[in-house]
């Protein structure tokens, strides 16, 4: 039997305010956990809780990514999430909605300064505006970095053509830490070492002998 679909409601949970805004979410009618983003600053923090049983279910992944598509407080604001070191799925999730992981800043926002301390700070930019079914850039974030990898086989092997394109010269011969530079800047999550592998997997760049260097074929 296939995997059955997973089916979210965000049902508003509690008063909204221009700055805070709550969710319940629900699958089936079931209530599986909650959702809340606040804003402060032109970041958006963001916390969901869901239920154990639910958790291997992607209800999160769902959740969260419904809201940045919702988009509630615009594409000026940038999303952030303060994780401790060791929740490997809040890491894993957060990798997977395009956040990227840095350094959490003295004074900012969490429960209290104890909080702050050993955590770790993933931020992200909010989604642009829905492009055009056939522009390139809705698959980029604000800043042009891929905002995720699309399900199509022809959009992903458009969008990978367009970043080899950009970020790497025609014919010519790079070391491998050449290369990781120059698809940084587009690099989702700035796993550069996957952008890598799809590029040579979709024959967009050629691993050399030595296994050490790549050149652009197209």
């Amino acid at each position: 039997m296939g995997r059955s679909r997973i089916r979210i409601e965000l049902v508003p949970d509690g008063e909204d305010s221009a700055d805070a805004r709550a969710w319940r979410l629900e699958t089936d009618g079931r209530d599986v956990g909650r959702l809340r983003a606040a804003r402060a600053d032109g970041d958006v923090s963001i916390h969901v809780e869901v239920a154990p049983d639910a958790r291997r279910r992607g209800v999160a992944r769902v959740a969260v990514g419904r809201v940045l598509g919702m988009a509630p407080w615009g594409a000026e604001v940038r999303y952030v999430a303060v994780l401790a070191p060791d929740d490997l799925a809040g890491a894993a999730l957060a990798r997977a909605l395009g956040f990227r992981e840095t350094d959490v800043p003295q004074g900012a926002a969490a429960d209290d300064a104890d909080d702050r301390a050993g955590r770790r700070l993933w931020v992200r930019s909010a989604p642009r505006p829905r492009a055009a079914a056939d522009d390139i850039a809705r698959f980029l974030d604000a800043s042009g970095r891929i905002d995720r990898y699309p399900l199509r086989a022809a959009d992903r092997g458009e969008l990978l053509q367009w970043v080899a394109a950009r970020a790497l010269p025609a014919g010519v011969v790079l070391a491998e830490r050449r290369v990781n530079e120059l698809l940084a800047p587009y690099a989702p999550g700035e796993d550069v070492a996957a952008l890598r592998r799809h590029l040579v997997d979709h024959g967009l760049v050629d691993r050399t002998a030595s296994g050490s260097e790549y050149v652009r074929t197209v």
